[in-house]
This record gives structure tokens, C-alpha cells and sequence, in this order.
């Protein structure tokens, strides 16, 4: 290996679109073994499940703020001002912007949490209490206290964020990638300490989780020239930013709004139903985190480039190769979950101390969830898609119109369904998006989705996902069969259940490796490949 090829995989490297890809969805991947790890050890740590409702449910006030102020600002108009910047060559242009920006979202930052600080009991009575229907005045004493306190990891993350977008406008993924390894590993110290110290461990850990979240990205920021200052100017560079965010801010706002209503709702079906749709909730993103999200943010900067100088040839082989890739990872991930869904629950959730009822409510939730992660990875690609044209009010206008969807949904199914019912209505949420989405993006003039020239691979991944499900299927019948003739217990056991997943599981993984050697080397050349630079043919 060369030494040049060597330092893109240094902390502090640039890494091109497959580079970036692969070492975000590795993160990503190792990140969300890491939350499923830390959950399982809050559940044990915790076995009150009141008390884990409210840990879960202190989020969402802070939650709701951070995704209103910073993901608008960072994903959809941070990035595509700062790569237009930086394409000009205009380096010193990306460095102020990156202050002011900072700078303002300290100010607003500290202005709002303030504010809700005062207000926050009466949110809370409203949102949880619900007029003795929902938690108890203790538990939601409680839940004012955390969440005031995690108002405090929202100014952390936003200075992360800001960071973490001016290394993408970079191309530095390094430390991007390994932020969220950080917050997660000190989590699970704070869990193992809630053993003694119970809520206030957990709660101290994500407060200096947020710290070390951001303190690796400005190190590597600072090393590729950085250096923050307070700067409370507004450039015409900071007012575009402002004109773009405000429509991402405004549907990233729905989506937490969606779910910070969703609370209240949980808060009313009774004990453990927060926890139970979080933890599942946190199961299913993975494949959103790890496939979706990795693939969107290594292309999210170079969608950003060719939109911002019209090279919509180039702009197209970016989307249509992040596409494919996108269902050719996520389909065979996706059935071997909804095959395996009732082991990995059983493992994750029922040895964590939940009762065998809310271990069959947790199962069916997982299935609610995994209906819609297709529509949620697709909304994560062909948001950026809109964000790189600059056109944010589009996605404003659809997320609108699918949050009232969930809305219905949710508020409807869950006196019948319980928490399914609102994991069902998160699923039409993405659904409704998913469609209004590619409607729109086949009528643009310019963009060029790509499916129709490439639906034999398409089908292909879909053939390669019914094999590994059915393999799964079928070794999972033979393993109960087998347990049964030789009298052993079998799946009501750890070790019988665990032994159950990795056998189907592993032979469901190793199909769909070998399938993809055999069928599909250009999807995995994709990925190796530094520059990735071929356009996609209408037959490979």
C-alpha cells in the first residue's frame, strides 16, 4: 500500500466516496451494537420500568430543540454553502462561515434552553402527565429535572455538529465517524454505574458523552486549520445558510414534533410502553444509521459540488450509484431481521428483565418498525438529494403532509394496537415521504433516479434477499427440530436462543455474501474503489 493511499486512512485524512462510505457504515454498524449494548445494560441496571420511561422520555423536549436549530442548519445548508465556498476556492470564506454559524447557534442556543428551563413543568404536566393518565407527579418531577439537564447536551451537540459539518465539507470522516463511538462507550460506563448509582450515573454520562462527541472533531478540525472564534457578524454566506435551514428545520422539526406527541401517547398506554418503542425504535435505525445515513453522508458533499456547479451528469451518476447501493445493502439486512426478529428481541430485550408480555409487545413493535426502514433510508438519500439543489421547502411541504398522516395513524391505532400502533403510524410517516419524494424527483428535468435503467440488478438484490430470508426460515425450523428430538431446552434458554441466531442467522449472512461475489462484484467494486468515478451501465 502506498503511502499516499495510507494517509487517507490516517485520523485527519481525506477519504474519497467509497473510502467514506465503508468507514461511516463500519462506525456506524460498530455504534449501534454499541447502543444495543448500552440498552440492555440500562435495563438491567434499571429494572423499574417507570423510572426508564422517564430517562427515555427527558429526551424529547432537548431532542426537539436540537433537531429544529442544528440538523437543519448543518445537513441542508451548512454543507452546501461551505462546499460552494470551498469549490471556489474560498477556504477563508468556509472558516468564517463555520464561526458565525457556531457562534449564533451558542446565542440562540442559550436564549431557548433558558426559556424552556422556566417553562419546562407545565410542558411536561401537559405532554406526560395527561390529567392522571400518564405518569405519576413523581415521575414527572423527575422528567422536568432530566430534561432541563439535558438541555445542556444541546449546546454540546451543537457545537459538534457544526465541527462535524465543516470536516465533511473537508471530506475528513475520521473522527465523524468515531464521535458516536465515543458517546455510546460512555454511556455504557454511566450504565454500569447506574448499578449503584442508578439514574444520575446514566444521566451524568450523556452529558459528558456530548463533551467527548464533540471535543475529537474539533481536535481534527483545528488540525486541518480550524480555529473557532466568536463572530456574531451576519455575512451574506450566514444568510444564505439562514434562508436554507428554515425549511429544514421546519421538517426536521415535524419529524421530532411527530415524535415528541408520540410521548404522550406511549406515556398513556402505561408502564414500560416509552421504553419499549425507544428501545425498538433504537434497533431498527440501525439499518437507517449504518447503510442509509453512511451512504447519504459520503455523498451528500459531492451532490452538494456538482449541484452548486451544474454538472448534473455527474450529479445523477452520484445518486444513481448511491441508490442501488443503498437497496443492494439494505434488502438482505432487512429480511433476515424481520425473519429473526422474535430471537433478537427475546435476547435483547427479554434478558434485560422485561416480563414475557412486553417481550411479545417488543417483537411486534420491531415488525411495525421494520416495515418502514426502506421508506426511512430512501427519505435519508433523496432528502440530501432536495438539499443539494437547494430546494428545502420541497421536503418542508411532504413532511407536513406525512406527519398528519402518522399523526392519524398513530393517535388511532393506539387504543387497538397499543405500541405497535405507534410504531405503525412512524412506518406511514416514511411511507407518505418516500413517495411525494419520488414523485417529485421524476418529474425534475434535470434529476435522473436511474431505476428503471437498472431494474434487473434491482431484482436481483430482491432475489438475493428471499434466498437469505428463506435459508434463515428454514435452519431456524431445523434448529427447534433438532432441539426437540435430542429433549433440550432449547430457545428457553441464553445459550439455546443464541445458538438459534448465529446458526439461521450466520447461514443467512453467508448466502447473501455468496451471492454477492458471485452475482454483484460491481456493487462491491463500488465500495472499494477510491474514486468511484465509472458511471453505472443500464445492464451491470
Amino acid at each position: 500500500m502506498s503511502t499516499q493511499s495510507k494517509s487517507r486512512w490516517r485520523l485527519g485524512g481525506t477519504f474519497s466516496f467509497g473510502r467514506a462510505t465503508i468507514l461511516l457504515a463500519s462506525t456506524a454498524l460498530l455504534s449501534n451494537v454499541l447502543g444495543v449494548v448500552r440498552n440492555w445494560i440500562y435495563f438491567r441496571a434499571i429494572p423499574d420500568s417507570q423510572l426508564l420511561d422517564v430517562f427515555f422520555a427527558s429526551f424529547r423536549l432537548p431532542d426537539l430543540l436540537f433537531n429544529l436549530f442544528v440538523v437543519g442548519a448543518i445537513s441542508s445548508a451548512f454543507i452546501p454553502v461551505a462546499s460552494e465556498l470551498k469549490v471556489k476556492g474560498d477556504e477563508k470564506g468556509v472558516y468564517r462561515l463555520t464561526n458565525q454559524l457556531l457562534s449564533w447557534l451558542t446565542l440562540v442556543f442559550t436564549i431557548v434552553s433558558l426559556v424552556l428551563v422556566l417553562t419546562m413543568q407545565p410542558i411536561m404536566e401537559w405532554l406526560v402527565g395527561r390529567n392522571g393518565q400518564g405518569f405519576s407527579p413523581e415521575q414527572v418531577a423527575l422528567t422536568v429535572a432530566m430534561s432541563r439537564l439535558f438541555l445542556l447536551q444541546t449546546i454540546a451537540f451543537a457545537w459538534s455538529y457544526t465541527f462535524g459539518g465543516f470536516l465533511n465539507v473537508q471530506r475528513r470522516f475520521s473522527s465523524y465517524a468515531l464521535a458516536p463511538l465515543i458517546y455510546n462507550v460512555t454511556l455504557i460506563v454511566g450504565g454500569l454505574f447506574a448499578f449503584k448509582y442508578g439514574l444520575f450515573a446514566m444521566a451524568a454520562a450523556v452529558l459528558v458523552g456530548a463533551v467527548g462527541h464533540g471535543l475529537i472533531q474539533y481536535l481534527e478540525a483545528r488540525g486541518a486549520g480550524y480555529h473557532p472564534k466568536i463572530d456574531l457578524r451576519i455575512g451574506p454566506d450566514l444568510r444564505s445558510v439562514s434562508k436554507l435551514m428554515l425549511p429544514r428545520s421546519v421538517s426536521q422539526g415535524m419529524n421530532q414534533l411527530v415524535a415528541f406527541l408520540f410521548t404522550g401517547v406511549l406515556a398513556s398506554l402505561g408502564a414500560s410502553a416509552i421504553s419499549i418503542y425507544s428501545s425498538m425504535n433504537d434497533m431498527q435505525t440501525m439499518f437507517t444509521v449504518v447503510v442509509a445515513n453512511s451512504l447519504a453522508l459520503a455523498a451528500f458533499p459531492r451532490l452538494a459540488e456538482f449541484g452548486a456547479s451544474g454538472k448534473f451528469a455527474e450529479f445523477n451518476e452520484v445518486l444513481q450509484r448511491t441508490l442501488r447501493l443503498l437497496l443492494f445493502g439494505l434488502l438482505p439486512l432487512l429480511a433476515l431481521s424481520i425473519v429473526l426478529r422474535a430471537q433478537l428481541v427475546r435476547l435483547y430485550f427479554g434478558i434485560g428483565g422485561a416480563s414475557w408480555g412486553e417481550t411479545i409487545a417488543a417483537i411486534d413493535t420491531l415488525l411495525m418498525f421494520l416495515i418502514g426502514v426502506l421508506p426511512a433510508a430512501f427519505v435519508a438519500v433523496l432528502a440530501r438529494v432536495f438539499y443539494a439543489l437547494k430546494d428545502a421547502w420541497t421536503p418542508v411541504a411532504i413532511t407536513v403532509i406525512a406527519a398528519l398522516a402518522a399523526l392519524g395513524v398513530g393517535i388511532a391505532s393506539a387504543d387497538t394496537l397499543g405500541v405497535p400502533g405507534v410504531a405503525l403510524a412512524s412506518s406511514v410517516l416514511s411511507f407518505v415521504q418516500t413517495l411525494l419524494m419520488l414523485l417529485v424527483l421524476y418529474r425534475h428535468p434535470e434529476v435522473k433516479l436511474g431505476f428503471r435503467a437498472a431494474w434487473r440488478p434491482i431484482a436481483s438484490y430482491a432475489w438475493m434477499a428471499v434466498l437469505a430470508g428463506t435459508t434463515t426460515w428454514v435452519s431456524l425450523r431445523i434448529v427447534n427440530t433438532l432441539y426437540e428430538a435430542f429433549q433440550l431446552e432449547g430457545t428457553r434458554t441464553i445459550v439455546g436462543l443464541g445458538m438459534q441466531l448465529l446458526l439461521a442467522g450466520g447461514l443467512g449472512l453467508l448466502v447473501v455474501v455468496a451471492y454477492a461475489r458471485s452475482f454483484h462484484a460491481t456493487e462491491l467494486t463500488w465500495l472499494k474503489n477510491r474514486s468511484s468515478r465509472q458511471a453505472p451501465s443500464q445492464d451491470q
